[in-house]
């Protein structure tokens, strides 16, 4: 995300700034320093002044938080939800115990892995523990520190604490202005930059936002060999062990031993969700890049293209319990404080309306399906 024009960018976004402009072309590419002033906590401090007041309108979802696979084993922990009727019920995982992954718990003197040597241990709930190196590099889990050797502040969203290393107590929960879910999103954010003045975000985050990288063109491939009529399964584990590996994950066939991938009609039961051998490495490939482009605003599209929008998106507005009065109580998700609807998602909506001008001038053209 940082390097300018690295090996991995094919393509990227260019960012025209106002008042950065000079005879006509930009001195900075990269606009991620928009972001980040509605991404970042609010951590006042006697030498941390700013204008900028933390929105967090940009969070990190727990289906999305839930997503990212264990360190150790490889494997992706939560294989859907249980449903009530249409609705997922996001309180409800269904864990692939052999991921090693727990819902419940706390890890004592916990050390945060990434971007924070300076950090003191702490208690980390046993969800944010142990996961892939890509979590901890796009999410901040509440309790952990932001991770800036210049804020050295821990993110702790209950209201009563007196810690002087913990963000301020959240007073203007009820308030637009602050994060409802529970999770900070640091997608965007290179570690260590400080957030004192303007300067700070319009200045120090300037980089290509990547469109289009190496890494899609490796999963893409790795799901088209899947997919088409003469599968070539080693191809497609290949690539898509690829981007795996960068993460320091197990190869796919050693994590999932037990999938005789080759044998695409064969069935493999996993935590009680059977699929065709075929249909689990489409559904790994499919998790892995919604891991590795988390919060690059791809998930959307590859969900209606793979038509499991339907199955996945209606959902109450789950958030960890943001209300909570202390730390322990913070952990338990609720879907009843987030002031938003249901979320929900029809077979009509994998299709735009056509306007009605133009259906009057295109007389053979009729409506889309479900928008008549």
């Amino acid at each position: 995300m940082f390097e300018t024009w690295n090996q991995e960018t094919i393509w990227g976004w260019w960012h025209l700034g106002i008042g950065h402009t000079d005879g006509g072309f930009a001195t900075w590419i990269g606009a991620t320093g928009s972001f980040m002033y509605a991404t970042v906590p609010n951590f006042p401090s006697p030498t941390i002044t700013t204008s900028y007041e933390m929105l967090q309108a940009y969070t990190p979802s727990l289906k999305m938080v839930d997503a990212y696979p264990m360190a150790e084993t490889g494997r992706y922990p939560v294989l859907g939800y249980q449903k009530n009727g249409r609705m997922n019920d996001l309180s409800k995982p269904i864990v692939d115990a052999a991921s090693g992954y727990s819902t419940t718990g706390w890890t004592d003197n916990y050390k945060q892995p990434i971007d924070a040597d300076w950090a003191p241990t702490f208690k980390a709930h046993n969800t944010t523990v142990g996961r892939d190196a890509r979590y901890y590099s796009s999410i901040v889990p509440d309790g952990f520190y932001w991770p800036s050797d210049k804020i050295k502040k821990r993110w702790v969203s209950f209201k009563s604490t007196t810690d002087p290393m913990v963000t301020v107590p959240v007073t203007k929960y009820e308030s637009a202005a602050l994060n409802w879910v529970g999770y900070a999103c640091r997608r965007w954010y290179r570690a260590n930059t400080a957030f004192v003045t303007g300067a700070d975000f319009t200045g120090a985050q300037r980089y290509v936002y990547p469109a289009f990288r190496l890494a899609e063109i490796y999963l893409n491939y790795a799901e088209a060999c899947n997919e088409k009529t003469e599968r070539d399964v080693d191809a497609a584990i290949t690539y898509l062990d690829k981007v795996r590996e960068r993460s320091g994950l197990n190869g796919i066939r050693t994590a999932y031993p037990e999938i005789a991938f080759e044998n695409a009609s064969g069935t493999t039961t996993i935590a009680g969700v059977s699929k065709t051998n075929k249909e689990w490495l489409r559904w790994l490939i499919q998790q892995e890049r919604w891991c590795e482009f988390g919060m690059e605003a791809m998930r959307h599209y590859d969900m209606c293209r793979w038509m499991r929008a339907e199955d996945e998106y209606p959902c109450a507005p789950w958030t960890l319990n943001m209300k909570a009065e202390n730390y322990e109580d913070l952990y338990t998700r609720v879907s009843n404080i987030m002031p938003m609807d249901n979320a929900d998602f029809h077979y009509r909506d994998y299709f735009y309306p056509i306007i009605s001008t133009q259906l009057a001038e295109m007389v053979n053209f009729t409506q889309n399906p479900g928008w008549e």
